[in-house]
């Protein structure tokens, strides 16, 4: 059995592919944003230690960016201390990775983190993400969680949305 929670449902881009990225449209349909609280996660976990044995996977996150929520390795950690899970997965637009909260990320019993690399270069983040990115900082800060001794499994991956020959 897999469960996905979400830590936030919200996001630091605003990606032209992703509804999470437009307050208009979330406005809309009257999708408020925020950031799990510690009470919450409680809950769950409370719930969850009612099954008959641990989940296969959760996937701690969905439709935000996770790194938004400021306690995410320590709500993690709670996770996998708990033992409600086999293993926890995670997502993410890498874009907050940094040295700092990569020793946090590569220790706080994650089994894996995908980073979703939206584009190719600078140019390629400002059209599709709406943001700007100094991509080599971009690199250097997923090498760093690559890098660690003690880690999770990584998984990059980019998913071509127009690119160019010039991207």
């Amino acid at each position: 059995m897999l469960m996905y929670v979400e830590p936030t449902n919200l996001c630091n881009i605003k990606s032209e592919f992703c509804p999470t990225g437009d307050k208009a449209l979330l406005k809309s349909v009257g999708r408020s944003g925020g950031v799990m609280n510690w009470d919450l996660l409680h809950k769950i976990v409370a719930d969850l230690k009612e099954f008959d044995r641990p989940l296969k996977i959760i996937n701690f996150y969905k439709d935000g960016e996770p790194l938004v929520n400021k306690n995410y390795p320590e709500m993690v950690r709670y996770l996998k201390d708990a033992g409600v899970a086999e293993r926890i997965w995670t997502k993410t637009n890498g874009l907050l990775l940094k040295p700092e909260i990569n020793e946090r990320l590569a220790t706080c019993g994650l089994d894996m983190v995908g980073i979703s690399v939206i584009a190719p270069n600078n140019d390629g983040y400002l059209h599709t993400a709406k943001v700007k990115v100094d991509y080599d900082t971009l690199r250097e800060n997923i090498t760093d969680l690559f890098c660690r001794p003690v880690r999770p499994q990584i998984s990059i991956n980019m998913t071509d949305v127009g690119f160019s020959q010039a991207d």
